[in-house]
């Protein structure tokens, strides 16, 4: 870039204190690479002197005689932040020329941290470059789509006072975390950085995913930036937007489901992925979330997304971050947890003939098969274990005789207390409540269905 002093309109050049080759005439180009001292000369009392510089990677600071007093010199700086070039204009007063010449760089330094300042002038040097970030298009929430899709996220990089023919490296980081109402974090296993190189000084980075899917209200943006020998690294962006989810329609969370499957979403979520009020303890927007508490008030676990999948699933990573944000995923999984639910169901009866479970006789070897002409058996024994596990069971078998192996009999549905003796609530009761609402909701189809 450049510097340009104009002195007047007569051909008075003034006295240039730098290490750059002295210019000629009264109106001065110099290719600034090196601090610049300019004395204005005595031939133009009473006249004005501007300063124009063209970029932005040096401050200009003018003084007139006297205005010093007990510190240091009154100065104003040019801001370069908005335009290319700016002008500034300050009287010029009279000043012997032989003070002016004898002027050095070490005695001005010391004029003007003197309690006068005997000369008028201008003196021009280098800021350090600063690196700003902020995002292209600037929101409160950016929504993981429907399809699901993750936000289109721009964030640009600018060097303030940047040397020129300069090579700058770019260095970007950002983190995005989620800490869920039950107190767990969900965060990306690793950052999301990028590097760049280039010759000018901006950068965009168009943030890459790469198929993770993240959300969440902790989103932390840095910036590095080397040139010029330099290391420079802007003021994080802190928790200045979200990345929250935009749920399917009915029809997409629907697509491929039996009525049992489907009725199992119904009764979970409403075929919602994310909360859609703010109703304690969801937000919206947020991952829909239901907690479960112990008797003292306590959480004991928690159910997340579209078919509610609950935290013990969390054990080996089966349930992770992908799926609290995808309702793809989590829809999946929760088909999964179902058909092994079934299939655990269907072995029930066999496990009563071969005694592994506490029956009165060794084993009911004369217990049949759910009956085929009724899938309620085998639906509310899968209901209950999706919602509850395996370790209570719907039905348990009634042999006509108890202590003959080879009794006939009948199911029937165990009827567990609501309560516990200790009086909490018992899960046993409340997963055959649910396998009941479940089972209801196919027989008699809601009018949101």
């Amino acid at each position: 870039f450049s510097v340009t002093i104009v002195a007047g309109q007569d051909s008075s050049r003034g006295l240039f204190v730098t290490d750059e080759e002295e210019p000629e005439g009264g109106t001065t180009l110099l290719n600034a690479s090196a601090p610049i001292l300019y004395i204005a000369p005595s031939s133009i009392p009473d006249t004005s002197m501007s300063v124009q510089v063209l970029g932005s990677a040096w401050e200009v600071m003018w003084w007139k005689k006297g205005e010093i007093g007990n510190r240091a010199p009154r100065v104003q700086n040019l801001d370069t932040k908005q335009a290319e070039a700016q002008d500034a204009e300050t009287g010029v007063a009279k000043g012997t020329e032989d003070l002016r010449k004898q002027v050095s760089i070490a005695s001005l330094r010391a004029a003007l941290s003197s309690s006068w300042c005997p000369v008028s002038g201008v003196r021009i040097t280098s800021r350090l470059p600063e690196l700003v970030i902020f995002l292209r298009e600037p929101k409160e929430e950016f929504l993981i789509d429907k399809q699901p899709k993750m936000p289109d996220l721009e964030i640009a990089a600018f060097v303030k006072n940047a040397p020129l023919e300069a090579t700058f490296n770019y260095f970007w980081k950002m983190t995005v975390k989620w800490t869920d109402p039950f107190g767990k974090g969900w965060e990306a296993p690793q950052p999301f950085v990028y590097a760049n190189t280039s010759q000018i000084p901006t950068d965009i980075w168009k943030v890459q995913w790469n198929d993770t899917f993240v959300g969440g209200d902790e989103i932390r943006l840095e910036a590095r930036v080397t040139t010029g020998g330099g290391s420079y690294e802007a003021k994080p962006l802190v928790n200045t937007s979200k990345i929250l989810g935009e749920n399917p329609t009915k029809e997409e969370a629907i697509a491929g489901l039996n009525d049992h499957e489907r009725a199992v979403m119904y009764i979970e979520s409403r075929y919602r992925q994310f909360a859609t009020v703010d109703q304690h303890p969801n937000k919206k927007n947020y991952p829909l979330v239901n907690i479960n508490y112990n008797a003292n008030g306590s959480p004991r676990s928690v159910d997340r997304g579209i078919k509610q999948i609950n935290s013990q699933h969390e054990k080996g990573g089966r349930f992770n971050l992908t799926h609290v944000w995808n309702w793809r995923e989590n829809k999946a999984l929760g088909k999964e947890i179902l058909e092994a639910a079934n299939a655990s169901a269907e072995r029930l009866p066999g496990r009563v003939r071969e005694n592994k479970k506490e029956y009165k006789a060794e084993a009911y070897r004369g217990c049949p098969d759910f009956p085929t002409d009724s899938v309620q058996y085998l639906w509310k024994e899968t209901f209950k274990r999706y919602n509850g596990g395996n370790k209570y069971d719907y039905w348990e078998w009634k042999p006509e005789a108890p202590n003959d192996s080879a009794s006939s009999g009948h199911w029937q549905r165990i009827d567990y207390p609501e309560k516990l003796p200790d009086g909490r609530d018992n899960p046993a009761f409340k997963s055959s409540k649910y396998a009941d609402d479940v089972w209801s909701l196919v027989q008699n189809k809601p009018h949101d269905w």
